[in-house]
């Protein structure tokens, strides 16, 4: 639907299952968006395959957890493609290793990792430099982290984005991309600041 309404870049967030497939999801607990129940990461794959998505959201249709292979095979390659690792823990490096097989698919589009993990986003950087990484912030005290990370970008929550944090950002060579922001004015103003992009969930509204 993103790409229909004329949008460059689609966010993922992704996870592995238990048997180390990385599938599209932002929760964990299966119970908050989906009609059944557990952790994605304490599943297999073989026991989502049948969980619908959206239940408790009101949308118009249900859909399947999808693994990420689908996603990049379904969208165009010059979209690009921002792929957020969620981890259960900060020593969780699984979804980061998963990622390296996908190297070559990964390669062939526009891509940003991202990730509210440092350690995810280190890992990535050593064993899969092609991809720029982006390190998700929602808060300035772990804005100390980018001295010895040196992400390709800094994603901020939206109202984080100020003049100080831009003029930091230039000195490091840093891009910003601005989540989640829902208010066209706001989107705006963020763009009249320069910044490379910004997370939405409006979608056709725009």
């Amino acid at each position: 639907a993103a790409v229909d309404s004329g949008f460059n870049w689609v966010e993922v967030d992704v996870m592995t299952t238990s048997d180390r497939a990385i599938v599209c999801s932002h929760n964990f607990d299966l119970e908050r968006e989906t009609d059944s129940f557990g952790y994605i990461h304490q599943s297999s794959l073989k026991d989502i395959k049948n969980t619908y998505t959206g239940v408790n959201k009101g949308y118009g249709g249900a859909y399947r957890i999808p693994k990420l292979k689908t996603i990049l095979k379904k969208v165009p390659n010059h979209i690009g493609i921002n792929i957020e690792v969620k981890s259960s823990s900060l020593y969780d490096l699984r979804t980061a290793r998963a990622l390296v097989s996908l190297k070559n698919s990964l390669e062939r589009r526009p891509v940003i990792i991202s990730s509210f993990n440092p350690l995810v986003l280190a890992y990535l950087h050593l064993f899969l430099r092609a991809a720029p990484t982006g390190f998700l912030l929602e808060s300035k005290k772990y804005l100390w982290i980018t001295n010895w990370l040196h992400p390709d970008y800094l994603h901020l929550r939206g109202d984080m984005v100020t003049e100080s944090i831009i003029s930091l950002c230039k000195k490091r060579n840093m891009r910003i991309n601005a989540w989640t922001v829902n208010n066209k004015s706001a989107i705006k103003a963020l763009f009249n600041k320069q910044i490379v992009g910004v997370v939405t969930d409006m979608g056709a509204v725009l």
